[in-house]
């Protein structure tokens, strides 16, 4: 098959282009001829495909309009096979007030977010949507709030999960299955310290795991995601911060870390987005 691997080269383009190296690697052994292109923006790519064959396209472009449903439309309008989820579900997702509607019917816990003239401190500062290596701040008091408002351009101030209530979690989902649960952060800065912390919950994450299944299918879902979530220690309540509809494919990425942890290789999520 002969694929056009598309990464981006403006602010996130030094991570794009190193996914796109590694999944290239990948896609050549499999036997399928790779064609690799960087684009600044939408314009560059339907440029490239009007002169360019191929049969599918393998999105690596991280951020922005590269993941949040804009060059997805674009593509299904010009009626192009790519990875990953639709425009529609991608645009839903990339917002977080929109993920946190969308799990309620699952009985998901989602942080308050606050009017933004009456906040309730301490809370989270952040982007309202899901972009690449974006910042979040704890704020815990107006002083703090107004000294960081030139870090955005946007934000939302959602409630504070006491890291001393919650433990903080990452999981892969491709294909439908379903991956271990990373801890996110531990005392050490070892990833792997809080997997057999997890172990010890086993009937929580059994439901936990049984209702990302649910949601990944419901929503149908495709190739690779990644969840960002919190359980309460003392009720075990569900919280997910969000649903990430293009994860960084790198082998030592959170998503890879996850699904490697139940024997699904870096080559075999490639193969399974094809």
């Amino acid at each position: 098959m002969k694929i056009l691997l598309l990464f981006k080269t403006d602010d996130y383009g030094i991570v794009s282009k190193q996914a796109a190296m590694k999944i290239a690697d990948v896609l050549k052994t499999q036997k399928h001829t790779v064609l690799l292109n960087g684009i600044r923006n939408i314009d560059e790519f339907i440029s490239i495909s009007k002169t360019t064959d191929f049969d599918q396209i393998f999105l690596a472009t991280y951020g922005g309009w590269g993941q949040d449903g804009q060059l997805q439309k674009i593509l299904e309008l010009k009626g192009k096979v790519f990875n990953g989820q639709s425009s529609k579900i991608s645009t839903a997702l990339h917002n977080k007030k929109m993920t946190q509607d969308l799990l309620k019917s699952y009985g998901v816990y989602s942080p308050t977010i606050y009017d933004p003239k009456k906040p309730k401190y301490p809370c989270m500062m952040k982007s309202p949507k899901v972009t690449m290596g974006s910042k979040v701040f704890r704020i815990n008091n107006e002083s703090e709030l107004y000294s960081h408002l030139p870090f955005f351009a946007d934000f939302i101030l959602e409630e504070c999960l006491a890291h001393k209530e919650w433990n903080e979690y990452s999981c892969g989902i491709v294909d439908g299955v379903v991956g271990k649960p990373i801890g996110i952060r531990s005392k050490n800065g070892k990833q792997s310290d809080l997997i057999n912390k997890f172990a010890a919950q086993d009937e929580v994450w059994i439901g936990t795991k049984a209702m990302f299944k649910k949601i990944y299918q419901d929503l149908g879902l495709k190739g690779a995601i990644k969840i960002n979530f919190t359980i309460n220690k003392k009720d075990s309540r569900l919280s997910v911060f969000e649903i990430q509809t293009m994860p960084v494919l790198l082998p030592e990425s959170l998503l890879c870390f996850s699904l490697d942890a139940i024997g699904v290789s870096y080559e075999d999520i490639i193969k399974k987005m094809i």
